[in-house]
């Protein structure tokens, strides 16, 4: 087989909640992203983003989301300015931690009605950054991971 990636693009990037559709009236309104897609029996709403979509999962009877503090995927949303986006969503309600850096890119975490963790960062136009923020706590041993669990 060639050296050449498996697959063409991430699709969806899935998020569990508890009401898809309060959670999805909570995204059209706090970050202003529509469901292009909606299934009442899975109860489950798709959110378009940029070629790729986000999809809120409710779920099931006797599933859990995880314990905050968890060590769980997230997903880091590109803005053209962290500062303004901060004060907007702050303005919105929405609960947000402060900007901070990582190596000349400015990124913050927030969280939407679930608690799921959700990051927005900004890249320099010409930047070589990588188009995420770099997240420190990523970059920790496998033992201090390990021990932040």
């Amino acid at each position: 087989m060639p050296d050449q990636p498996l697959f063409e693009r991430i699709d969806t990037v899935i998020l569990r909640v508890r009401d898809y559709e309060a959670a999805a009236d909570w995204y059209a309104e706090s970050l202003g992203l529509r469901a292009i897609h909606t299934d009442p029996v899975e109860g489950l709403v798709v959110l378009p983003f940029d070629g790729h979509s986000l999809t809120l999962w409710q779920l099931k009877p006797g599933e859990r989301l995880p314990p905050q503090g968890t060590c769980v995927p997230f997903p880091i949303f590109v803005a053209a300015d962290v500062a303004a986006l901060h004060a907007e969503l702050q303005s919105r309600g929405v609960a947000v931690e402060s900007i901070r850096d990582a190596g000349g890119v400015p990124f913050f975490s927030f969280w939407d009605l679930d608690g799921n963790r959700l990051e927005a960062c900004q890249v320099a136009v010409g930047s070589s950054a990588p188009a995420v923020a770099p997240n420190p706590r990523l970059q920790l041993t496998g033992a201090s991971l390990l021990a932040e669990r």
